[in-house]
């Protein structure tokens, strides 16, 4: 837990931190920044095929919070659904392409990337800023609407991430019969909390729009992130949705956590 005592750690011998392969919230950002240092704080965004890349030090992260960085390998833009360019601080899907006499590092055996005119997209979504800073969106698959409105689930979890007694967080879209789709949390809260979902929700209200805070939360008594750091948001989101005689079954043997997806717990009302 990234506000754990840090006089419990020896940390004197990290001359660079490094984070990759999927979003840090701005409030564990800044905790390790403040913990080691902004100069020993740096990120790295690229795909696993390395056509592009971005770096990021935690000085320019001060500057512009929220960014992963700027272009350092290869070439990125962002392209509406059109394919035109997006202009600075327009959220389209970003596409990249290796620098002239390079190329990705390997391809996955049986998939193909999304490519326009020799630009592949890893269907991440993002915006530039003026200054050629790169901010990632969210995963084209995991973004959601609700009412016609575009949500980002990273935007809630980054939202939920700041608060003090929350360890990991996961937000997926749910049918609604109204809107379409509306946002469900699953919270981890801290050893030995208890959370109030009411103090959650205001604090959350508070740092996004109304139609992007969660309907329900979760609460939930296991990582929500596998040992890669990576969230499986459509698994968790089958198991949501699936049908109520179906979820009773699973948790039988005890009561409120499932065998077969132990990170579910108990639910605070909608």
């Amino acid at each position: 837990m990234y506000r754990a005592d840090p006089d419990a750690y020896d940390l004197s011998s990290i001359r660079r931190f490094w984070h990759m392969g999927g979003p840090c919230a701005p409030a564990i950002k800044q905790a390790w920044i403040d913990l080691l240092g902004a100069d020993k704080v740096w990120e790295l965004y690229a795909g696993t095929e390395l056509q592009a890349a971005t770096m990021l030090s935690g000085e320019h992260w001060l500057s512009h919070p929220g960014s992963v960085g700027v272009v350092v390998l290869g070439e990125m833009k962002v392209l509406d659904d059109d394919g035109n360019e997006c202009p600075p601080d327009t959220v389209g899907e970003i596409y990249m392409r290796p620098s002239p006499g390079s190329g990705p590092t390997y391809r996955y055996v049986g998939v193909e990337p999304k490519t326009r005119d020799g630009w592949d997209s890893l269907g991440d979504l993002g915006y530039f800023d003026a200054h050629g800073f790169l901010y990632l969106s969210d995963r084209r698959v995991d973004m959601f609407t609700v009412g016609g409105r575009n949500v980002y689930p990273a935007e809630v979890e980054a939202a939920l991430s700041a608060h003090p007694d929350i360890v990991s967080c996961l937000v997926v879209g749910v049918p609604d019969d109204d809107l379409g789709q509306v946002p469900y949390a699953l919270v981890q809260p801290g050893d030995g909390v208890q959370l109030d979902e009411e103090t959650v929700r205001q604090f959350v209200t508070d740092q996004v729009a109304g139609y992007k805070v969660p309907k329900t939360f979760e609460i939930v008594d296991r990582p929500l992130r596998d040992e890669a750091g990576k969230a499986r948001r459509s698994a968790v989101r089958d198991e949501i949705i699936a049908p109520a005689g179906a979820r009773c079954s699973l948790s039988v043997t005890r009561p409120g956590v499932s065998p077969k997806f132990p990170w579910r717990g108990d639910v605070l009302g909608v």
